[in-house]
């Protein structure tokens, strides 16, 4: 918690995102295969635990009875996948959303985006929203039992735009942004409002008192302009977030890209931490610039590439924790931590020895 409001800390924190020790502590079910158990007790022994907790259900849809969902899986001309074909009714009409689903425990892909016309965005904005208050009972309980070993974050989800771009798919968004902005800034709107609800929902349970959020990754640089950037993010998400910050929230944002030209744009916004701020080639940002940028006022979390785990050797993750550390750790507001979650659903001996050595390093050169 000192590391995110950029306070001084006796040492650099360690996350290793997407490994979660609380999942056992809390007996939820277990969220990873046998094969990290090594890397979840490491985990569990020697570095900060970060949990981000979602109440279970949809809250940006809507539970009118108007708003129903049709669900099939059907045969695929993929060998290994099939196709899941969702039907959502509308007043005007339905609109059909189609995605590859792996039956060998692959990432899936979406063949088919539920709104493809105009006339599709008219259909969505047909559908009578109704808010369903979430559950916030588990929070509590999560956060109970995680206790000093970290924190707990209210995981918004998606922002408006992150919200927008799994309606429409990155091409129709990218064409939209010059072909038919009102069209995508009604459909943000739409979702800002729904976000916004959510949102003071949670804040009147007391939940709190750090919230995460993604999704605005899918327009940085160079897939849209800085001016896109601040159009359909910064305005919408400075506004969504200033309730939190009355509270004295703080905000926990992930956003991938080139950041070096939006950098401010957080700022802006109210972010609290900033995930991952990857160096180039990834990113166009190195370390030891977005620390000068931020000046403190921003929390960095990152930047050791994901890839490194799973093609160089523990030689090579030891000193590139250690140049990590030379350019974050000065200062305040800095938390090493991979770029993104382990992706492979098994984890190869290579990989946990790298992970392994990236937390033994980090404890090493992470000392203030």
């Amino acid at each position: 918690m000192a590391a995110l409001r950029c306070e001084e800390t006796d040492r650099v924190p360690i996350v290793v995102r997407g490994v979660n020790p609380l999942h056992s502590v809390a007996g939820l079910p277990p969220s990873k295969h046998p094969s990290f158990k090594p890397l979840i007790m490491a985990v569990a022994e020697k570095t900060e635990w970060e949990y981000r907790w979602h109440p279970q259900g949809e809250n940006l849809l809507s539970v009118s009875p108007e708003a129903r969902i049709h669900t099939e899986l059907l045969p695929s001309e993929k060998q290994g996948f099939q196709e899941q074909v969702k039907i959502f009714e509308t007043p005007l009409g339905p609109l059909k959303k189609i995605d590859y689903v792996s039956v060998e425990g692959k990432p899936g892909l979406t063949k088919k985006y539920p709104i493809e016309s105009l006339e599709d965005v008219e259909k969505f904005l047909s559908i009578p929203y109704e808010f369903q208050k979430p559950d916030t009972t588990e929070f509590f309980h999560l956060t109970q039992k995680m206790g000093d070993q970290g924190v707990v974050a209210a995981n918004i989800g998606l922002d408006p735009i992150g919200h927008v771009t799994r309606w429409l798919g990155l091409e129709t968004l990218a064409m939209w942004s010059l072909l038919e902005r009102d069209s995508i800034i009604r459909l943000v709107e739409s979702f800002y409002q729904r976000c916004e609800l959510f949102i003071k929902s949670l804040l009147q349970d007391k939940v709190g008192s750090v919230f995460s959020t993604l999704g605005a990754e899918q327009i940085t640089p160079p897939m849209m302009s800085p001016r896109d950037f601040h159009e359909f993010v910064t305005r919408y998400d400075e506004k969504l977030w200033a309730p939190i910050r009355e509270e004295g929230g703080l905000i926990h944002f992930h956003c991938h890209g080139n950041l070096k030209k939006i950098i401010q744009d957080f700022n802006t916004m109210g972010a609290s931490c900033l995930h991952p701020v990857e160096a180039p080639p990834m990113g166009d940002l190195t370390l030891k610039e977005a620390k000068e940028l931020m000046k403190g006022k921003i929390c960095i979390e990152g930047n050791f590439q994901l890839d490194n785990f799973y093609t160089k050797d523990e030689e090579f993750i030891s000193e590139e924790v250690k140049t990590i550390m030379k350019d974050g750790a000065p200062g305040t507001g800095f938390i090493l931590c991979p770029t993104a979650s382990p992706i492979p659903p098994i984890l190869e001996d290579k990989t946990l020895n790298n992970y392994l050595a990236f937390i033994k390093a980090g404890l090493e050169y992470g000392k203030n």
